[in-house]
Order: C-alpha cells, then sequence, then structure tokens
C-alpha cells in the first residue's frame, strides 16, 4: 500500500503576505513504489496493455480548491528499480548519457508521455473527481528539443501526463498548476517494454522494486499586491527612499524571472484602485488618475534608479527590472511617456536595467503589451513613482506615507519559443519553504 502522511496541514501565512485572503499550505510525505502505474491514476485496477505485470496503484494528493493553486515539491528523494538489477533511476530517471529514451502510447483516458533522453523518472497527472475515459489529452514532450524538463512553471490538462523528476529547475523549485476542475494528484512511472523504445503502451510494473519519498506541498497563493505606498525607489534597496519628504513608504514586491534570453513579461490582470493621499480622492486605477495636462508626473532618478516622465498621468503601476546586484549611481535616462514621446499606447518595450518603466493595465488598446527583459535581468519590481504634486514642477522621490488603496495585478512570465507562466508572490514562499 502507498504511503501519504500530511506533514502541515492548512499552514495560513496571510500574516506574513498583505492580501485580502490568507495562504493556506498543506505539505504531505508521498512513498512512490518503483511500481506505481501512473495509467492507473483514477481506476479501479492498474492496467498492463504492454503486458509483464501492471505493478500497483499510484498513490494521490488531494488538492485545494480554489483559483491560484499551485503544488510543487520540497525533496523527491529515493532509487528504484525498473528490473531487479537495473537499479539506475533517481527521481529524474536514467542518467542522460545512457540515451534511453520514453515513448508510451496513452491508455484509459491517460495520456502518454515522451522524452528524448531518459526514462523511469517521477511523473504526475491531475484528475477530476471522475474516473478518466478515452479519449486521453495530447501527450507532452519533455525532450530537449520541446518543453524540456527544465522548466521553471508548467500547468498540464485534466489526464494528461507530466515530468516531475526531483520538481527541480535550475532556478528552484519547479510549480505545478492544477488546471480547472482538478481534485487530484497522482505520482507514479510511465513504464513500458523498453520504455517504449520504440513507441509501446504502458506495461512491464511486474519487475520493479525501489521507492521515492516525495514531500509535496499544496498551496492557494493570493495575487501580487502592490500596495498605495510600493515605493518603485526602494527596488533592490534595504530602506525605500524619500530624499523629497513625505515618508517613503513601502519597499515594492518583485517577482523572480527565469535566467535565459528573450525573456519577457505581459500583464494578465491589474485591478484596483490607489489614494495618492489619506482623503476620498481614490480615482487613481492601473493606468492611473484623471487624464490631462494639469496631472504629470516629472521625478527625478534616485539611488541608481532612473526617474519618469509622463505628460498626461500620475500614481500608475511602474516597474523596473534589476539584476542580482543593488542599484548605484548613475542611473540610466528616464523614459518619457507622454503623448508626444513613447506614450503609453506602446506595444512593446525594452527598458534598461534599473530604468523605471510605465506598466499601467498592461493593455494597449485592449491589446496586451510586452516588456522585454534585458540581459542581466533577474527580478522585476512592480510599485509607484510618487512625489511632491508628483514632481510638477519636477522633483525628488517621495510622499508615499499618505497613499492608500493597492492594485492586484497577475503576470504572465516567458521566453520566447515556450509556454507562458503566471507569477505571483510563490516565488518568495518558496524560498521560505526550502
Amino acid at each position: 500500500m502507498q504511503r501519504l502522511e500530511v506533514l502541515f496541514l492548512a499552514v495560513c501565512v496571510g500574516s506574513v503576505l498583505a492580501g485580502p485572503s490568507p495562504l493556506f499550505a498543506n505539505t504531505y510525505s508521498v512513498t512512490v513504489s518503483g511500481q506505481a502505474n501512473i495509467f492507473g491514476a483514477g481506476h479501479a485496477t492498474p492496467p498492463d496493455p504492454g503486458g509483464y505485470g501492471g505493478g500497483v496503484l499510484p498513490p494521490v494528493v488531494p488538492l485545494l480548491q480554489g483559483a491560484d493553486v499551485a503544488v510543487y515539491f520540497g525533496s523527491v528523494a529515493g532509487t528504484v528499480c525498473y528490473h531487479v538489477v537495473g537499479c539506475l533511476s533517481n527521481p529524474d530517471g536514467f542518467d542522460p548519457a545512457l540515451r534511453n529514451p520514453t515513448d508510451i502510447t496513452s491508455y484509459g483516458g491517460i495520456s502518454g508521455i515522451l522524452h528524448g533522453e531518459t526514462a523511469m523518472f517521477l511523473v504526475g497527472v491531475f484528475l477530476s473527481d471522475e474516473e478518466p475515459v478515452g479519449p486521453a489529452p495530447p501527450r507532452l514532450d519533455f525532450s530537449a528539443g520541446a518543453l524540456t524538463d527544465n522548466f521553471p512553471e508548467l500547468a498540464p490538462a485534466l489526464d494528461q501526463t507530466f515530468f516531475i523528476g526531483d520538481g527541480q529547475a535550475q532556478g528552484g523549485p519547479q510549480v505545478f498548476r492544477p488546471p480547472p476542475g482538478a481534485t487530484r494528484l497522482f505520482l507514479g512511472f510511465a513504464d513500458a517494454a523498453s520504455f517504449g523504445n520504440p513507441t509501446a503502451p504502458p506495461g512491464y510494473y511486474g519487475d520493479n522494486s525501489g521507492e521515492l519519498i516525495a514531500t509535496v506541498t499544496v498551496v492557494t497563493e493570493p495575487r501580487i499586491m502592490v500596495s498605495g505606498q510600493a515605493n518603485i525607489f526602494g527596488a533592490g534597496h534595504a530602506v525605500a527612499p524619500a530624499p523629497g519628504g513625505g515618508g517613503g513608504g513601502a519597499l515594492p514586491p518583485l517577482v523572480p524571472l527565469p535566467q535565459a534570453a528573450g525573456v519577457f513579461v505581459q500583464v494578465e490582470s491589474a485591478t484596483g484602485t490607489v489614494c495618492p493621499s489619506a482623503s476620498p480622492a481614490c480615482y487613481s486605477n492601473p493606468d492611473g488618475g484623471q487624464r490631462g495636462p494639469w496631472l504629470r508626473t516629472d521625478i527625478t532618478s534616485c539611488g541608481g534608479l532612473s526617474g519618469i516622465i509622463h505628460g498626461e498621468s500620475t500614481m500608475f503601476l511602474a516597474g523596473v527590472f534589476l539584476g542580482d546586484q543593488e542599484p548605484v549611481d548613475p542611473a540610466p535616462p528616464r523614459l518619457d511617456f507622454s503623448a508626444g514621446a513613447l506614450t503609453d499606447e506602446f506595444l512593446e518595450l525594452s527598458p534598461a536595467l534599473n530604468q523605471t518603466f510605465f506598466i499601467g493595465d498592461g493593455r494597449a488598446q485592449g491589446t496586451p503589451q510586452t516588456f522585454r527583459a534585458p540581459p542581466g535581468a533577474t527580478r522585476l519590481f512592480l510599485g509607484f513613482a510618487d512625489a511632491w504634486s508628483f514632481g510638477d514642477p519636477i522633483s525628488p522621490p517621495g510622499y508615499y506615507g499618505d497613499n492608500e488603496g493597492a492594485l492586484w495585478v497577475d503576470l504572465l512570465v516567458s521566453v520566447d519559443g515556450a509556454i507562458p507562466v503566471r507569477r505571483t508572490t510563490l516565488g518568495w514562499l518558496k524560498a521560505k519553504y526550502r
């Protein structure tokens, strides 16, 4: 029988993360037998269309219900033997130098799986409360020329088998997002005659031995909250500055970025209202306050971060890309988003490191805008550019102390040619749980 032990149940960390709803985390220790047949997920009997034994049913992890659920693996350890003498497989599968690919067909409503470089790795599948029935969703390919197994985040469909391995990529824990309707996560292995080399149906579980122990955390996570006091000029610093007086507010939230060429960010949604002072004047949405030449932004650079100019709006959502180092002067040139300059209706923007830029609601006439990370960027910060009268006339940053309200932001982060992934504050939480 498979073992599933609850390590932490319904851990509320809402007091740590600001937001209207708490974050809950359930952590489980799951024993996965080398005979755990992923194609038995949701069925009463593990199937064996390829012969030589169907093994055992895979263990199941219950999922939290609601939006913004994510799964990640704190650790996966152990060794699995694909044959009584073939104990060569760690959680990531065989040594890629062995060049043993996986090409296993779908069965019983559950998709098969492809991997061009290894086999006998830990896999998972998200299911609803219903037993899977055909046709199965498309097979995912984790070969080097396809998805790869080094993705930062993955959002498979219901009944679609996916690679887990040790649950780690170069940037830290990988995030697995359950699809709508998912209530269960099953863990096991995809096995077949020669692992489907050539293509084969599931089977050959009968002679497997060994086991893996996986620590699985299921969380519900809030969207990114950007407080009205989030000082974009505090990005990368220990203290939010206020050279113009009026209070430095709070440090801005950060979003970790994948380390690769061609990274870009888009806004999936941005909602909320920000008040530029403790008064009923809460007129500022993500694109800023009322538009007109009497409301303009002209704020100087500070602490190695560029200021920003906008001839028609104030208190809009802003961002800045940073590397791993704390910003130092000189700052890059200020960008001007006024109607006669860049405008805020661009379709794509490529700011420099430490160069503050307009985000707003991330839309240009209804089309998602693309923000391209510069070389060396590892972090994106979100906040506001504030100053005395918003820098009219030109002023240094400050006057965050009387701001109120917040914006709630969902981002899509991707690499050219890859599947976009959602980013929230989970990057911080992963570091906390490790």
